[in-house]
């Protein structure tokens, strides 16, 4: 893993506005002048992200709630935060 780099993995765009949101946020980030935080965004499948989490390749997935709610019987995982 990248020391220092915050990565996070998302599906790419599906509709659910997950994309559109975290592109909201990282654009927030320039305007406060953050644009120096080291960010990695991979655009991958939910599954694929939930794999890289488990394995400490990525440090953040993104998903949508009705994407969650298809992995949430996965006692490894827990939502953190819903927006």
């Amino acid at each position: 893993m990248d020391k220092g780099v915050l990565r996070i993995a998302v599906q790419p765009e599906d509709g659910s506005g997950t994309v559109e949101q975290l592109n909201r946020q990282l654009s927030s980030l320039q305007q406060r002048g953050m644009e120096d935080i080291l960010l990695k965004v991979d655009f991958i499948d939910l599954k694929s992200a939930l794999a890289a989490l488990l394995e400490t390749e990525v440090d953040l997935v993104l998903a949508s709630g009705a994407d969650w709610a298809t992995v949430a019987e996965r006692q490894e995982f827990e939502a953190a935060a819903v927006l």
